[in-house]
């Protein structure tokens, strides 16, 4: 009896657990869809922001490492393409888990993940094209794939670290 009770609770706990990764993934695909919906204005509004905060960060660099890279009237163009990359490595990983956790594993959940993710980040391009002020540009769709294939390796190569320490505390047990 004792078996079909922890059975019966692990099942529950995998369904919470698909249902969770998947309402992460929805949620950040709105959350960026949010911010693809703010007019050209407002979206350079929220930057400013952000570029505020991260000048002082920016200028105690420069202080320790002169460089021409952190340049100020470049920061807020680099702030932006960062994020782009940042929310997109974030999204992969959302749906990387949601797949494992859904059971789909090995090559096809990293390149199934990948897909989907490069598909918001097209079809994100191309609604902003009605945005006003705003419009989809390729570079855009090109550096979100950056923060994709990063999420894909980084994601692989701990799923493999993973899996060699159990294959050796596996090989311990014998």
């Amino acid at each position: 009896m004792e078996k079909i009770i922890d059975l019966f609770s692990r099942e529950r706990n995998l369904i919470l657990k698909k249902r969770v990764a998947w309402c992460l993934v929805i949620g950040w695909i709105f959350l960026i869809f949010s911010f693809s919906s703010d007019p050209a204005e407002v979206s350079r509004e929220k930057s400013i922001i952000v570029v505020e905060r991260v000048e002082d960060v920016v200028e105690a660099i420069e202080a320790r490492m002169p460089t021409d890279y952190f340049q100020i009237n470049n920061l807020h163009r680099l702030v932006r393409k960062k994020a782009h990359a940042f929310l997109y490595f974030t999204l992969t990983l959302f749906i990387i888990t949601a797949l494992h956790f859904t059971g789909l594993g090995g090559k096809r959940k990293y390149l199934y993940s990948g897909l989907i993710a490069l598909l918001c980040a097209s079809l994100d391009e191309t609604y902003q094209n009605f945005i006003p002020g705003r419009s989809g540009e390729v570079m855009d769709v090109f550096i979100d794939g950056i923060g994709i294939t990063i999420a894909i390796l980084l994601s692989k190569f701990t799923e493999d670290i993973y899996r060699r320490k159990n294959r050796a505390a596996q090989d311990k047990k014998l």
